[in-house]
This record gives structure tokens, C-alpha cells and sequence, in this order.
């Protein structure tokens, strides 16, 4: 019974998450709930491929150093604190740090 509880309780926190998530970064609620009728998001992985979706490119907060990292190997600077990678070359890289592997599978796969 319990599992049951957490399964809901993680749903309700998704909805809660893609619904600040929408206030936050000021995308229409009209849109997103177009989108949520089409797609049910269950994880953070899921919000993301929803708002890719309706053209919103999703960004992520790294430290300095996993920042650097991820430019070494791939990324590209966009402007000082800011930059596009492919996930999936990054960890392919046998140069990449497995810190920083593992925050990639950690956003793709949550």
C-alpha cells in the first residue's frame, strides 16, 4: 500500500513541478495543457521531452568545474554561462570524468 502512496505522491509532485515550471519560465498554460493531454509526464525526464515538445529548450545548472568539463568535451559556448552539448556524445566520451557521466544519466533518465 505504501508503494501506492509514493506512486501518487511523485505524480503529484511532477504536475507541481512542470506547473512552477511554467509560472517560472512564463510559457503559456494554455499550451502546456494542450500538451499534457498528449503527454503524461511521470519523471523530470519526461517534463523535459513535454516542453521540447512545444519548442521550449530546457537548461540545466552545473557547477564551474562539470561546466568546463562538458566544454572541453563537446560543448558549445553559447555566452558566458551558457552552452549547448548532446548529452549522448558526452557520454560516449571515454575523456569524460564518470562525475559528470553520472549527473548526464541523472538528467536523462530521471
Amino acid at each position: 500500500m505504501k508503494i501506492r502512496y509514493i506512486s501518487i505522491y511523485v505524480k503529484i509532485t511532477i504536475r507541481g513541478l512542470l506547473n512552477w515550471l511554467v509560472w517560472y519560465i512564463g510559457l503559456s498554460k494554455f499550451r502546456i495543457s494542450l500538451a499534457i493531454k498528449d503527454y503524461k509526464p511521470e519523471n523530470v525526464h519526461d517534463i523535459w521531452e513535454l516542453l521540447k515538445s512545444i519548442g521550449f529548450s530546457p537548461f540545466v545548472v552545473f557547477g564551474k568545474d562539470d561546466f568546463d568539463e562538458i566544454l572541453k568535451h563537446g560543448g558549445e559556448l553559447i555566452r558566458e554561462d551558457y552552452a549547448q552539448f548532446y548529452p549522448d556524445a558526452l557520454l560516449e566520451s571515454p575523456a569524460v570524468s564518470s562525475h559528470v557521466k553520472s549527473l548526464l544519466r541523472e538528467i536523462i533518465y530521471s
